[in-house]
């Protein structure tokens, strides 16, 4: 996320009695894989005496990050390229895990298309 507010710790004013709330969303990144328990601190004091209150929310469960581990690319190219003829990849990506994966999208940026400038020839002369 590169947008929105990125701290840890959002102060959130004063909530009144009597149907009074506040919302604050994090989005949690997940670079690495595991297991992580998510949990939320909320402090503040009550009006009427100013008396410090604490309360701990914490996940059920714990939330999973898979990290990419679960996803595989594989390129299919032709043995041959031919000048003039269209030259076919295949990209496949492969679900190799035993859960879902929803909401994915497979993009291949920046193609580019190159020419041979210079040929070596590897064989023998015989």
């Amino acid at each position: 996320m590169t947008e929105g507010q990125q701290e840890a710790k959002v102060p959130l004013g004063t909530i009144n009695t009597g149907g009074d709330s506040k919302t604050v969303d994090w989005y949690i990144r997940g670079d690495e894989k595991g297991d992580y328990n998510i949990s939320a601190v909320l402090t503040g004091k009550f009006s009427s005496y100013q008396d410090p209150f604490k309360y701990t929310f914490q996940t059920a469960e714990p939330l999973h990050v898979y990290a990419g581990s679960d996803m595989q690319l594989t390129v299919h190219l032709s043995d041959a390229a031919y000048y003039g003829k269209p030259y076919t990849m295949i990209f496949e990506l492969e679900n190799v895990s035993d859960h879902p994966i929803y909401n994915l999208k497979h993009q291949v940026k920046k193609v580019s298309q190159y020419q041979v400038k210079e040929y070596v020839w590897l064989g023998s002369d015989e």
